[in-house]
């Protein structure tokens, strides 16, 4: 990855991060954790093609086929609210897909 999309992907993990721990804290524990790895690892001072490696295998933790945050939405009783809390959170996952996604071998 670039400096550029560590930079993008470091922006979204914090986005990411901030509404599922508002959200979800105690529901996805695990995924909290995984998000502060990846800070950790962009922030480290790996090369990046380790932290490429390291940030696709924790992208795949986070979204696996099933459970994970694959699942994770906001909810709220009225669509509008609920469509309006959750578009930050597509905005987020969205970023991170399109970053990763061009690094990921089957």
């Amino acid at each position: 990855m670039t400096e550029k999309e560590l930079k993008e992907l470091r922006g979204a993990v914090i986005q990411l991060g901030k509404l599922v721990q508002r959200h979800g804290k105690k529901y996805y524990f695990a995924q909290l954790k995984q998000l502060s790895r990846m800070l950790e690892c962009i922030d480290s001072d790996l090369d990046n093609t380790e932290k490429t490696e390291y940030l696709v295998d924790c992208y795949r933790m986070l979204f696996p086929v099933r459970g994970g945050l694959t699942e994770f939405y906001i909810h709220d009783d009225d669509y509008e609210t609920r469509k309006q809390l959750n578009a930050p959170l597509d905005e987020a996952v969205a970023k991170m897909k399109e970053i990763i996604k061009p690094y990921m071998v089957s």
